[in-house]
């Protein structure tokens, strides 16, 4: 893999793996606000945007068309629009907790004997209507993951990265079956039973979220290495082609050392 076309894939991997961890923050439970997490959530769709253009860029080397990774493949420009929808997603959710924020503090000042306008994005109609359209980018948002997926999987057989492809791979069908199962379509996850049921789908729902971030380290790290290899090889290359030059020389001065002896004799 030539050297211009491993550090952009090794920066936009790291980009990537930023914003699933920092998405993990903003779906945890355990500590910060609603609006905090929302917050990160948000941030995190903006990084992964960013590294999703960086990884579906166009790469001109012969490799690439092997891979789908060239200009004209119609699934690299689809997994690159796709991801807006993480962010519609991100924005979906940070409406509602920035109304309950704003809403509180409105009924808080109207107990106080201040009446505070409500704006338009924190009325409960709208808040309403966020939360039933909330789905749409949710399920476009699992069909743009499965997308990239499709390309980290193509990275990764390009670098060989055996253990990089299968947790992406099980991330590619993990995550979608995920979010299918919280958005109501086939019913709550919760409310499946009790016991086994449930572990086992806890277990699920966590090696879903961690397969991801495991993908993308191991795909980072083995781009990291590649690019240290190709520098060390063009290194090892440039210094051979230099005691070539070296020995070249050296060689051209002794013959026309002689050639210049031969000419004294004849003399």
């Amino acid at each position: 893999m030539p050297r211009f076309v491993i550090w952009p894939y090794a920066v936009g991997c790291g980009l990537a793996l930023i914003a699933s961890l920092m998405a993990l923050v903003g779906m945890q439970v355990f500590f910060g606000g609603e609006v905090f997490r929302a917050w990160m959530c948000v941030d995190a769709a903006l990084i992964w945007i960013v590294a999703a253009w960086v990884l579906t860029r166009p790469v001109d080397a012969p490799e690439a068309r092997l891979h789908g990774l060239h200009a004209r493949d119609p699934l690299r420009r689809w997994a690159r629009w796709s991801q807006f929808f993480w962010l519609g997603l991100a924005l979906c959710n940070l409406v509602p907790a920035l109304a309950a924020v704003i809403q509180q503090k409105a009924t808080m000042a109207g107990a106080g004997g201040t009446a505070t306008p409500v704006p338009w994005y924190a009325k409960q109609s709208f808040v309403d209507a966020v939360e039933v359209l909330r789905w749409a980018p949710m399920l476009a948002g699992a069909c743009a993951h499965v997308l990239l997926c499709i390309i980290l999987e193509r990275l990764a057989q390009w670098v060989r990265d055996d253990r990089a492809e299968f947790w992406i791979n099980l991330s590619m069908w993990a995550i979608p079956a995920l979010v299918l199962a919280h958005s109501g379509i086939t019913g709550n996850p919760w409310m499946i039973g009790v016991g086994v049921l449930s572990l086992i789908f806890f277990i699920g729902s966590v090696a879903a979220i961690l397969a991801l971030p495991i993908g993308l380290y191991s795909l980072t790290t083995s781009l990291a290495n590649a690019g240290l290899h190709t520098y060390e090889s063009e290194a090892v290359e440039a210094r051979r082609r230099e005691r070539s030059q070296n020995v070249e020389r050296r060689i051209g001065a002794r013959v026309d050392v002689m050639k210049e002896a031969q000419r004294r004799r004849r003399r």
